[in-house]
């Protein structure tokens, strides 16, 4: 899961919209980092490209995807993957990379 919000932090680092300075995958882990970047965006959110709002929207999944991976039986959480791979599909980025593949095989 860090993998993935890694590769998502590099994608968003492209935009000239957010700071990333101070943000880091380990931070997000424990502060809801995805709400700090919806903050920089705010001012800009209509002229920011869909590609960087996916990202943010996949911040915010796989953050609470670790929180669920601590809180939830293994049943559970594959359920919850099930019903994300329903719901998110095509839109969601970060469904595509390799160490998502990697997340549902071992789920």
């Amino acid at each position: 899961i860090v993998q993935v919000m890694e590769e998502c932090m590099t994608e968003l680092k492209k935009s000239k919209h957010v700071d990333t300075s101070e943000l880091t995958v380990e931070a997000g882990l424990f502060k809801s980092f995805d709400r700090i970047i919806q903050r920089q965006l705010d001012p800009v959110w209509n002229v920011v490209s869909r590609r960087v709002k996916q990202v943010v929207w996949d911040l915010r999944t796989l953050r609470n995807l670790a929180n669920f991976l601590l809180r939830y039986d293994a049943v559970t959480f594959l359920r919850y993957l099930e019903t994300l791979r329903l719901t998110e599909g095509s839109m969601s980025m970060w469904m595509f990379t390799q160490h998502a593949h990697t997340i549902f095989e071992q789920a």
